[in-house]
C-alpha cells in the first residue's frame, strides 16, 4: 500500500510540461513553477507515506507482539516527521512562490544572486540529511542482526523497521537532491535582462540613455 501511494504521488510531481531552456525571465519563471509544483508533490509523498506509517505503528503498538512493537517505533517517529515536513511543503510553498516571482519581476539580480545562494544551503542540508539517513540505514541493518542472533524480537523490530524507515527516507531525499539540481542549474543559466524576441530568439535588453 505505501509503495502504490509512493509511486503515484511521486509520479504527479515529477509530471510536467517540457520548458523553456534560454536564460530568460520567461524561461526562469516557468523553471520556478516546475520546481515548486515538484515540491508540492512531495509534499503529498511525504503525507501519504507518514500517514501510512503512523497508523501502522499505532496498529503493531497495541499488539502483544514484541516484533511488531519493535516496528512500531520508527514507524511512528518517522511517520510524523514525515507529516511534519508534508506540512511545511504544502502550507509554505504558495507563499514562497508569489515572494518569488515578485523579486523576480522587480529585480531579477537579486532574485538569481538569493536563489544560488538559498539553493546552496539547500544542497549542503540534503547532503547532512543523506549521510544521517545512511548511517541510520547501517545502525538499523546491524540491530536486527544483533537481534535475530540473540533472539530479540524487539531489537530485531526496532532495527528492520529503522533499517527501512530510513531508506524510504533516503530515497525521498535524493528525488528532492535531483529537483534541487535541476532548478539549481535553471538559476545558474537566468540571466537577468535577457527577454524573449517575438522570433523566440533571447534578446539582451538594454537601457539606452539620450535623445535621438
Amino acid at each position: 500500500m505505501r509503495v502504490i501511494l509512493f509511486v503515484i504521488a511521486l509520479t504527479a510531481g515529477a509530471s510536467a510540461s517540457a520548458q523553456p531552456q534560454d536564460g530568460s525571465s520567461a524561461a526562469m519563471n516557468a523553471n520556478l513553477d516546475r520546481y515548486f509544483a515538484g515540491e508540492k508533490g512531495a509534499a503529498v509523498t511525504f503525507g501519504s507515506t507518514g500517514a501510512v506509517s503512523v497508523v501502522g505503528g499505532i496498529a503493531l503498538l497495541a499488539t502483544d507482539d514484541e516484533l511488531g512493537r519493535g516496528a512500531a517505533y520508527p514507524l511512528l517517529t518517522f511517520g510524523t516527521l514525515h507529516l511534519a515536513v508534508a506540512a511545511v511543503l504544502h502550507f509554505r510553498t504558495d507563499a514562497r512562490v508569489d515572494r518569488l516571482q515578485a523579486r523576480l519581476a522587480t529585480d531579477p539580480a537579486a532574485f538569481r544572486a538569493a536563489e544560488v545562494t538559498r539553493m546552496e544551503g539547500v544542497h549542503r542540508t540534503l547532503d547532512a540529511l543523506t549521510a544521517v539517513e545512511t548511517l541510520m540505514i547501517a545502525a538499523g541493518a546491524s540491530a536486527a542482526v544483533v537481534g535475530h542472533y540473540k533472539s530479540d524480537d524487539l531489537l530485531l523490530g526496532v532495527g528492520v523497521s529503522l533499517a527501512a524507515e530510513a531508506a524510504l527516507t533516503l530515497l525521498l531525499d535524493v528525488f528532492a537532491a535531483r529537483r534541487a539540481t535541476t532548478y539549481q542549474r535553471d538559476v545558474l543559466r537566468f540571466q537577468p535582462g535577457l527577454s524573449v524576441g517575438p522570433s523566440g530568439d533571447p534578446t539582451l535588453l538594454l537601457s539606452l540613455g539620450g535623445a535621438y
